[in-house]
């Protein structure tokens, strides 16, 4: 008979000192089969109204899984019982595991076992033990390269979004008033707006820019410009043609000859459509901006594709805004005069693009506001004092955090992203040898921006937006010639910023845009930042082990020094509040004042020097933002953390619903238990160590199987709903548990079953002393019982910001 460790890294290493308990470990690889974790399901509610049922496709699952609940909550209240801890989270596994039909990533879970020999003399006498790993961080990781980090960045900044719903959306069940549904539809809508129409208008305002990019090519020959136009065409054709007949039904031809014309075909194809545009009185560089529209709609494709599996409803949206955006560009083609026709028509349809953006991101504004006001209200008319009242205003300041932080960080990456898209691509560079745009070209206010002056920058309005002082002007100085005198050449003087140009219609599109006040916003972002750093430094600067000869923390730790960790880090976590509140002010409260004050005193010179500092931060910024070398350093030394966060976000995130990333895990997991509970292998005892997440993982997963029963798994007790008395006991073992200090503090509806009322919900941490803690009762939550779990060890070190 054996023993068996789930998930032990370096396992059962002795110190140098101690007597050695087992003999070395063998490794044998092993292949285990993969089947899924079977759940009941029942239908979720749907739209009500026919205008949500047209809409259908932008719900998000936590919005239907809220309602589902809210009819769930009144059922049980009309029993006259409670919603019981845990059935809310219970309920979420099963929305995250309902839909997957198993093998996302393969049939089989490769894996080594390690085997060993514990001596008679060890603690439990001589036993063969076997170690078994259940790896999932490479489900849900990103891969080390550039792409693959920035689509990773971009999901975790427009998912966290998401968990601000989830917050409140669980805790649909316990409240089902109308001032709680309305929280949670104002809060679905600010949640839509940044995730849909914000991220995708900035793509296709970054393709629309690029549609100048032909006239690069205006100093050639008309014809040589016909033939670039018509070799695009035929390759467009070919590319398109390859995309189309790749689908099954697509005849083949027969023959070698008829296979190998088959590409020839789709160029002949694309060279035909570009003849007959030309043919047709087009200019030769407005076909190849046509042209560009298609190949940034590929692009565009392939980005959706990698989204619409985080975001339901992004495809459908996404191919809506192309199809008009593309639209806009050929109408502003056909009102353009004759004259630099190609230039005017792009910066037409940017405005049009801008105006859109500045339409979502003040909706967006005042849904947030909308969701502060109605949140504030939500738990405050609940009983005072009451559990209900804690994990209701602890999910209301999740949702505040969850929601402020990615807006904040979205609009400073667009930002700064445009800042120095635009610093880059208004000057030669070794890509292109003439400015994206003429400088020679005055831009025009688009057709209805006179009508809708609040949504269009004016290009007149440059000479009073921009400092008339060049913020670099290096890019402008010239080098003598050689045969300038030395000391009687001087650098031709920079031009002014005043000038009515593309360059500086950006520029000052961009302050108008941000307003005054994003060097306040940068100051109370910059102190939110610096409280988080103060509280998990002492932590962090602990994550060091010293020689076991010297003895100091954090191999050696007196009582005093771990109270004075643990009440820092218990101090720094109920700071979080006003961490959220600066957070909330930086993105949503200083934009609005300010945005309100240049309306109002347009003219005011304390308005003109914030514009100027605003100016001065884009400029200091838009260099760095635009060097790839930077960009590799972002990647290089980011990657890793970035990692381990979107394991977070991924484990709760809830697309694709097909397979989601925790039925994955959980597939694994799950299979692995089966594997191990089958007689043949002669367990009597089974120790799940987990750790981090990991524990998180765990602790789910174990309550649910307890919860529902699995047949396959009933000689370790979960072949039933609520159990059986299990052949092979279950310990459980966990270190850097998160559930009880993160999970529970920020998601109180979904984890009520670890402690009803969240810490720092009602009260701020109180002060610990060295006095003996009092025993742990009975009926204590979390209770190892609900998880099926014999024993539920949980190891944690005093300081530890995780758990």
């Amino acid at each position: 008979m054996a023993d068996l460790l789930l998930s032990l890294p370096n396992p059962l290493t002795n110190p140098a000192s101690a007597p050695r308990n087992y003999s070395a470990f063998e490794a044998e690889a092993i292949q285990v089969p993969i089947q899924p974790v079977q759940v009941w399901t029942y239908g979720l509610p749907g739209a009500a109204t026919w205008v949500g049922k047209r809409f259908a496709f932008l719900q998000e699952a936590s919005a239907n899984f809220a309602m589902s609940l809210e009819k769930f909550g009144r059922w049980v209240r009309g029993t006259g019982a409670s919603v019981a801890p845990g059935s809310v989270g219970n309920e979420f596994m099963r929305l995250l595991l309902r839909d997957y039909q198993g093998g996302a990533d393969g049939d089989t879970y490769d894996t080594t076992r390690l085997k060993a020999k514990r001596a008679a003399t060890a603690p439990g006498g001589e036993r063969e033990v076997h170690v078994y790993e259940a790896y999932w961080a490479d489900l849900a990781r990103p891969k080390n390269s550039l792409l693959s980090f920035f689509f990773a960045l971009f999901q975790l900044l427009l998912h966290v979004g998401s968990l601000s719903r989830l917050a409140i959306d669980a805790g649909a069940a316990e409240n089902p008033g109308w001032v709680w549904r309305a929280f949670r539809a104002v809060q679905e809508y600010a949640v839509r707006i940044l995730q849909i129409p914000i991220p995708l208008l900035n793509l296709i305002l970054l393709i629309a820019a690029f549609s100048v990019l032909p006239q690069q090519l205006q100093q050639m020959p008309r014809e040589l410009q016909k033939t670039a136009a018509l070799l695009v065409a035929g390759l467009l054709g070919v590319v398109l043609g390859f995309l189309a007949w790749r689908k099954p039904a697509r005849p083949i031809p027969g023959g070698p000859l008829g296979w190998a014309m088959l590409p020839l075909v789709f160029a002949g194809v694309g060279v035909l459509i570009g003849y007959a545009f030309l043919a047709a009185k087009l200019a030769p560089l407005t076909v190849a901006a046509v042209e560009w529209w298609a190949v940034g709609f590929g692009l565009f494709l392939y980005v959706l594709d990698k989204y619409d599996d985080i975001r339901d409803g992004t495809l459908e949206s996404g191919l809506v805004l192309y199809s008009l955006s593309f639209a806009a560009f050929v109408v502003a083609l056909a009102m353009a005069g004759s004259g630099a026709r190609l230039q005017q028509a792009t910066l037409w349809t940017m405005q049009w693009l801008l105006a859109a953006l500045r339409i979502s991101w003040t909706a967006l504004f005042v849904f947030a506001f909308s969701a502060f006001v109605l949140g504030s209200i939500a738990w405050r008319i609940l009983p005072k004092g009451s559990p209900q009242q804690a994990r209701a205003r602890a999910a209301v300041r999740t949702s505040r955090l969850a929601l402020a932080l990615p807006t904040l960080l979205v609009l400073l990456l667009v930002i700064f992203l445009w800042g120095g898209l635009f610093d880059w691509a208004m000057h030669t560079t070794s890509l292109f040898p003439h400015p994206l745009f003429e400088t020679g070209v005055p831009p025009t206010l688009a057709p209805g921006g006179n009508a809708m002056k609040s949504l269009f920058f004016d290009p007149a309005k440059i000479p009073d937006t921009l400092p008339d002082k060049p913020r670099d002007q290096s890019r402008s100085k010239k080098v003598p010639a050689l045969s300038c005198p030395a000391g009687h050449c001087t650098p031709d003087p920079p031009p002014s910023r005043h000038l009515i140009n593309a360059d500086n219609y950006f520029a000052g599109y961009l302050i108008w845009s941000i307003g005054p006040g994003l060097a306040i916003t940068l100051v109370f972002m910059t102190a939110s930042l610096s409280l988080l750093t103060w509280w998990a430094l002492p932590s962090v600067l602990t994550e060091k082990f010293p020689l076991r000869s010297e003895k100091v923390p954090p191999r050696w730790s007196t009582n005093a020094q771990s109270l004075h960790m643990g009440s820092w880090i218990s101090g720094g976590l109920d700071a979080m509040a006003v961490v959220t509140v600066l957070t909330w002010c930086a993105i949503f409260l200083v934009p609005s004042i300010f945005s309100t004050w240049s309306l109002v005193q347009s003219r005011s010179s304390t308005l003109a020097m914030l514009n100027a500092v605003t100016d001065s931060i884009i400029g200091k910024t838009a260099g760095l933002t635009a060097s790839l070398a930077l960009l590799g350093l972002i990647v290089r030394y980011t990657s890793s953390a970035l990692g381990i966060v979107l394991d977070v976000d991924n484990y709760l995130r809830t697309s694709p619903k097909d397979a989601t990333p925790r039925a994955k895990i959980v597939e694994r997991y799950v299979s692995l238990l089966r594997y191990v509970a089958k007689p043949e292998h002669g367990y009597t005892r089974v120790v799940i160590v987990a750790h981090s997440l990991g524990a998180l993982i765990s602790g789910d997963l174990l309550r649910f199987l307890h919860e529902e029963g699995d047949q396959t798994l009933e000689r370790l007790g979960y072949g039933e709903p609520g159990g059986n008395v299990p052949a092979i006991p279950v310990t459980l073992f966990t270190m850097g548990n998160p559930v009880r200090q993160f999970m529970n503090r920020f998601f109180p509806f979904l984890y009520d079953w670890v402690n009803p009322v969240p810490n720092g919900s009602l009260r701020p941490f109180a002060a610990a002393t060295l006095a003996d803690p009092a025993p742990i009762l009975a009926n204590a939550l979390p209770n190892p019982g609900e998880l099926g779990v014999q024993h539920w060890v949980n190891a944690y070190r005093s300081g530890d910001y995780v758990g």
